[in-house]
């Protein structure tokens, strides 16, 4: 599977479960420019970290423009309040 690029260091938490978080985006098959996961997940938009690379086991896709709009915009109202 060809990938695009790479966002280095910057993360945010994706999980199965929302966990109740009021917060939480859900991505589904559709919200993928490449690749997928094997259920539908939430992005927390409230979890964010830095990774390094060598922590990276496998990369299962790319998420859409869209939802990665969509979850800028969450990050930004998380930060603007």
């Amino acid at each position: 599977m060809k990938h695009g690029p790479v966002y280095k260091g910057r993360c945010s938490n994706i999980t199965f479960k929302s966990k109740y978080d009021t917060l939480a985006l859900p991505i589904g098959a559709n919200d993928f420019a490449v690749g997928s996961l094997p259920i539908d997940s939430f992005i927390r938009p409230n979890k964010i970290f830095t990774a390094d690379k060598n922590i990276i086991l496998s990369i299962a896709g790319h998420i859409s423009e869209t939802k990665i709009r969509d979850a800028l915009d969450a990050i930004i109202k998380i930060i603007s309040s």
